[in-house]
Formats: C-alpha cells, structure tokens, sequence
C-alpha cells in the first residue's frame, strides 16, 4: 500500500481531497472476467458463477469475507490521513441496499479502533443513516434542492460528456456550488499516461473536457467561495426579490447571519437584479470575472431595497455581497 499512501500524502501537502471509492460497478461481462474476484482469476475458488450485474449481493457469500477484508485494509491503512473520505461503490445501480450497509457497516466498525474518522459517500441509492456525503453524477440545481433536507453534504461526484468545451464544465461547478451543493467533480480527460501533466485535452469531437485552462477556471470558483463562511451558507430565496432579463438563471447563497451573499448569473450577457438587504449597515458588492478571475465592477451602497446592475459578460457573472463591520 505504498504506492496509494504516496498519492494521497502527496495530495494531503497540496490541499487537495481525495474521493476514495472502494469498489465499481461491472459495467460489462468484459469488465467482470478481468476482475480478481472472478473465479477465473484467483485461485481460491471465489467469485464462481456470479453475474457481472450481480456482483455486490450478500446471497454471494463467498465473496463477503474477501469484500470485508479489502476494506477493512484499505480504511486501516489511509486512516493517518485526514484528506479523504470514502466512496462505498462508484454509480451503485447494480448494488444491494443491504450490501451497501454492510460496507458501511465495515468502515465504521474498522474506524472505532483507529485514531481518525472519516467521511462516508453513497451515490445515491438507498440512504444509510451513517452517511455523510450523498452524492449525484452530472448532477442539476434540482437535484441539490431536492435532497438538500437531507442535512449532509451534496455532492456532483462527476460531470462529463457534456462536450469540449470549458463553458459547459464552469457552469456546472458554479450552478451546483451556489444551489448549496458541497463537492463538485468533473472528468478531466486532459490527463493520460502519455501527458501526465495535465495537458492531452482536448479534440473538438471528443466525449468530454479538461486541461489547464479548465482548471484555472475551477480554481476561480473555489477561491470565490473561500472569501465566505461558506459551512454556515444556505440556499436563499428571498434577498433578490427581482432580475432581469426574466429568463436569467439565478442563484443565491446567503449566511445564516444574513451578512453574507454569493450569487451566480448565466444564461444571458447583462443583469440587473434588485436585492432587500437588512437596515442599518453597509454592504460591498463585487462583480467577479468566472473566466479572468477579475472583479469588474465595484460598489457600496446602504441596506434596505437596491438595484445592481452587472457589467456586461460573455456568458456568466458572479456577484459578492458582503456587510461591512
């Protein structure tokens, strides 16, 4: 287990989190027949005569003891670090509920003798109670709203096939965060064996994104946020009581304090959009560049009713209000 406690020393050092998933779905018979836990490919004699689309099925029992100790090596021997947490299986649509509890079950019993805990990822399926992160592929805004009562985090665990082009990737990250999502992931295809360095993306006609330039823009977001008390933000619906044009999409992130706004614009190249902040204070707002990083526009004014009026983009806009004092 050297090799994956170098990788995730080495993202640990550069702040960067790791979704550790434990197991895949078999997509294809293919998939299946390279898989150590067929028969065909082990000499226990475990794994025999199972379907691929049956694989994660506790009736298998004599893959559960083989399961179970995989885990349980795995949790034990990433457990020193603090920057990831746990994937049960990746796109579950093929696993039992119950075979999913009985991996979370495994986490949670192997954690209780080991000095840290960590986070516990389902995508989708039925919940478990001891679940931290529920998590969506190509997720929307409705899909974080839908499920936001849930009280744990939201996560977009992968994004993809949406085309080349970084617009598609951008928005996305931006829509899901602003809604009140927690984590979002894209494929990056820019990175392969070949150009370890994160520049292969990408051809005009290919699946999916990536690169570099994709990436700066990512990073964009994530500092935006970080200028928040982003833990204690929640979908708001009431501070921007008006925008035009109508057809604009929208959204707004606001503190519990009501000191705190970060709000995200696309689908059209101007807003104006009317927000009721509370009396008493004054706010600053910025208008923030998603591509170039700059802010584009500066003001202050006084709470109550106000209108602010964006500088003109190309396709999105993000705009921070933060009171003063």
């Amino acid at each position: 287990f050297s090799r994956l406690k170098d990788f995730l020393g080495t993202a640990q050092q550069n702040d960067v989190v790791i979704n550790l998933g434990l197991f895949s779905r078999f997509y294809t018979q293919q998939l299946w027949d390279l898989s150590p836990m067929n028969a065909i490919n082990n000499i226990n004699g475990v794994g025999a005569n199972i379907p691929y689309d049956d694989v994660y099925n506790l009736a298998h029992k004599s893959l559960i003891p083989i399961m179970q100790s995989v885990v349980e090596k795995i949790v034990t021997e990433a457990n020193q670090f603090d920057n990831l947490f746990f994937e049960v299986i990746n796109e579950p649509s093929t696993a039992t509920p119950e075979w999913t509890d009985f991996v979370i079950d495994t986490i949670v019993n192997t954690e209780s003798k080991l000095p840290q805990k960590h986070l516990i990822s389902q995508n989708q399926g039925v919940l478990n109670p001891k679940t931290s992160i529920y998590s969506f592929h190509d997720g929307t805004p409705k899909n974080v709203k839908d499920s936001y009562h849930l009280n744990i985090a939201i996560s977009d665990g992968e994004t993809g096939f949406a085309g080349p082009y970084d617009v598609a990737y951008r928005t996305q990250g931006w829509q899901w965060v602003i809604s009140g999502g927690a984590t979002y992931d894209n494929l990056d295809y820019s990175w392969t064996a070949a150009r370890p360095d994160g520049t292969a993306c990408c051809p005009v006609n290919g699946p999916s994104g990536g690169g570099p330039e994709l990436r700066k823009q990512l990073a964009i977001l994530l500092n935006f946020i970080n200028r928040f008390d982003f833990v204690h933000m929640a979908p708001d619906q009431e501070t921007v009581t008006n925008f035009n044009p109508p057809h604009a999409w929208v959204g707004v992130l606001g503190h519990k304090a009501k000191t705190q706004w970060a709000i995200y614009v696309n689908q059209t190249t101007s807003i104006s959009l009317t927000v009721q902040v509370p009396s008493g204070y004054v706010y600053d707002a910025q208008w923030l560049n998603p591509i170039t990083g700059n802010f584009d526009k500066r003001e202050s004014f006084s709470g109550g009713v106000y209108v602010l009026n964006s500088p003109p983009f190309a396709a999105d806009v993000a705009l921070s209000i933060i009171r003063r004092g």
